[in-house]
């Protein structure tokens, strides 16, 4: 981003309150520019008691235009978020597809509603994406950000090509872990908050949850039995005599099937009077980010005998992780992941795990389908066995 290229343009910026928006800010602050600042409001469709960070989100983008001298308004996109983006995703689950909210909400609302309401009297309108623009032939193209985890141009994809033209993404050319160490360093409020995750007009409230309100209870979900996998993969750490277990897992605030595996390992835990022992990896990080974050929660816990992994990367991980630091497994720790996936076992065949039958939930999911269209009644949870991978870590 060149000064003598947006020093005489007009610059909104669209402010979500999270870090990347408000490096976006400092970007243009550093250039001695103090560009006006939205923050898009869609909120809960219902005044309900949901888990909503709006507020937060508001207080953060608040604090940050009060430092770098830039004014901040709310935009009310709520009737045309509501309206549009969300009739899309129930639409598509209605027809049998998996809706992505996000991309529409790009197209639809940041550079669409907005625009409408306030962003056709700017230039340029930035936001704090991981993605950048290139000039070819006189055509202003997409391109895709250094970063390969957190790269969004696949989220910015269906914009139209007039949209684009007035696009920027100042950040697009770091990789997140520089944007945090400017968030740092320059002491922004918000440089240690968690990025968001799930969908933006949910929040924390279970997806599941939502499409069975807005659609009924015929929405089918066909995975494996994930609590039975998680009872199978602690009770077989048990039969080999471990008694102080670890369960590492994802974010639990994302309501998944698979939080069923934790769930599982807490009863069991409890039922035989153990001590209940849990470290949280978010999905978000990178995969370096999480290798230092399960490192970290490995070496705290030294007195363990058990791992249970919610899933083969973060086992494979541990793996790893116990012979740079000369841990024997299994005689000193005991590691049991959860997937079972044909090319974990083929690159990790020594590691015990619980086995998804992956190719047969395709099969039901494909069969379920079929009937459904038909018109046929089908069961809307079915949850297929799952089998022990033995190999040589527990």
């Amino acid at each position: 981003m060149k000064i003598e290229e947006i020093k005489d343009k007009k610059i909104a910026v669209l402010l979500s309150g999270g870090v990347d928006s408000s490096v976006v800010v400092w970007e243009f602050a550093r250039l001695g520019l103090h560009p006006d600042c939205y923050y898009i409001k869609i909120g809960p469709e219902e005044a309900e008691a949901w888990d909503c960070s709006s507020e937060e989100d508001l207080e953060m983008a608040t604090a940050v235009c009060r430092r770098f001298e830039c004014k901040l308004e709310v935009i009310d996109c709520h009737k045309e978020y509501w309206g549009q983006v969300t009739k899309y995703t129930m639409d598509k689950v209605k027809a049998g597809f998996t809706p992505n909210p996000d991309v529409m909400c790009n197209r639809l609302i940041k550079f669409g509603a907005f625009y409408e309401k306030k962003g056709y009297e700017y230039d340029l309108i930035a936001t704090g994406h991981y993605a950048q623009t290139k000039w070819i032939d006189g055509k202003k193209w997409l391109c895709t950000s250094p970063d390969p985890v957190k790269d969004q141009t696949d989220f910015l994809a269906q914009i139209y090509d007039w949209q684009l033209q007035k696009a920027i993404f100042p950040i697009g050319h770091y990789e997140k872990n520089e944007v945090r160490e400017i968030a740092e360093r320059e002491h922004l409020i918000n440089a240690k908050r968690k990025d968001s995750q799930g969908i933006c007009f949910l929040g924390n409230i279970d997806y599941n949850e939502y499409v069975r309100r807005y659609l009924g209870e015929n929405v089918v979900t066909v995975s494996c039995d994930n609590y039975a996998g998680g009872r199978l993969a602690v009770e077989s750490l048990l039969e080999k005599g471990c008694k102080n277990i670890l369960c590492i897992r994802g974010n639990s605030k994302l309501k998944l099937p698979a939080n069923k595996r934790s769930q599982a390992y807490i009863d069991i835990m409890n039922e035989n009077n153990l001590k209940v022992n849990i470290a949280e990896v978010e999905f978000i990080k990178s995969i370096e980010e999480k290798f230092e974050l399960v490192k970290e929660i490995i070496l705290a816990n030294k007195d363990i005998d058990g791992v249970f992994a919610g899933d083969d990367l973060l086992a494979s991980m541990v793996l790893n992780i116990c012979e740079n630091q000369g841990i024997d497994v299994p005689n000193d720790l005991k590691v049991i992941g959860f997937d079972g996936a044909s090319q974990t076992l083929v690159y990790l065949p020594k590691l015990t795990t619980i086995k998804q039958p992956i190719k047969k939930i395709a099969e039901v999911s494909v069969d379920k389908l079929i009937r459904k269209i038909n018109g046929e009644e089908v069961d809307n949870e079915i949850g297929l066995p799952v089998v022990l991978h033995k190999g040589k870590t527990i």
